[in-house]
């Protein structure tokens, strides 16, 4: 941690779509070594109104520019394709411009959903990226759009991210819900993926600005698990295992409105080279997410 906090000191970070969990994460993350940080919401820094966003990082005088800005609602940008890439790869594109021509280093949070999860194996960097939905083609053109403009910039992918607070409510969330007054609950089983404490993705991106990194690098909790294997650990940290059965069904059975990958875990060998330390096991995560929880409530 100390070297986290010696590789930020002076920087002056501004971070956009703070008003989100990974947004927030990350900005508290870094204002813990760096308290210039700006954590900006849509209202105040809107990735669409790229002028707005020249003008307002040279008044901050801002060297690092974190953007976690999105639409990340799957099913949502499915349903709207031209809202999806106007503010996850236009939107992209045009923060990725202001970076550029201000000299700002550039953070651009990205997701494993590029990747259709046809491997059968954790996804590389180097693992060409093939998306099924949307969202997951509008994130992977912001990410060209990116990188074409700062061939630097610092792209993170993450997924199946839960704790913090967030604009919708998490997986984890999602579950203690529907297991209030219920005996059974349905979940998915037939995806698999690399659940990731919002915290931990802040602290991570801390960690890489401070290492200086460059490219891309996939961050996400270590250890992986379908999605009624996650709900069954939210339960059982909850105490409610005994009382609430997660009932397994295919994901054909959910009629989402957006596909999924099946298996879109992630390979966090690269953050591990560049920082010197492994992502946390998702499992211990959770627990301290749910605990803090309990105890706040």
């Amino acid at each position: 941690r100390a070297m986290t906090d010696a590789g930020l000191a002076g920087l002056r970070p501004v971070v956009l779509g703070s008003e989100g969990r990974a947004g927030r994460a990350i900005a508290r993350a870094l204002a813990a070594a760096a308290p210039h940080t700006v954590a900006a919401t849509r209202a105040e820094l809107d990735i669409t109104d790229y002028f707005n966003l020249r003008w307002e990082l040279e008044r901050l005088e801002a060297d690092l520019l974190i953007n976690a800005a999105g639409m990340a609602d799957v099913d949502a940008c499915e349903a709207d394709p031209e809202a999806a890439f106007r503010l996850n790869a236009t939107a992209a594109g045009s923060v990725a411009e202001a970076a550029r021509l201000g000299g700002l280093r550039l953070v651009h949070l990205s997701t494993d959903y590029v990747f259709d999860g046809a491997k059968g194996a954790p996804y590389t960097e180097e693992d060409p990226a093939a998306p099924l939905s949307v969202y997951g083609r509008s994130k992977l053109e912001g990410e060209r759009q990116v990188r074409e403009r700062v061939p630097d910039a610092l792209v993170v992918r993450t997924a199946w991210l839960f704790g913090g607070r967030g604009r919708r409510p998490d997986f984890a969330e999602k579950i203690l819900a529907a297991a209030q007054g219920a005996g059974r609950v349905p979940v998915v089983m037939d995806q698999v993926g690399s659940p990731t404490a919002v915290d931990d993705l802040g602290q991570g991106v801390a960690a890489l600005v401070a290492a200086g990194a460059e490219g891309i690098v996939h961050l996400a909790g270590s250890g992986s698990a379908s999605r009624a294997d996650f709900a069954r650990a939210v339960l059982k940290v909850a105490g409610l295992a005994g009382r609430v059965e997660v009932v397994p069904v295919a994901s054909s059975q959910v009629h989402a409105v957006a596909p999924r990958p099946a298996d879109s875990r992630l390979d966090t060998s690269r953050y591990r080279e560049l920082t010197g330390v492994a992502p946390r096991d998702w499992r211990e995560a959770l627990w301290d997410v749910l605990t803090a929880r309990s105890a706040q409530a």
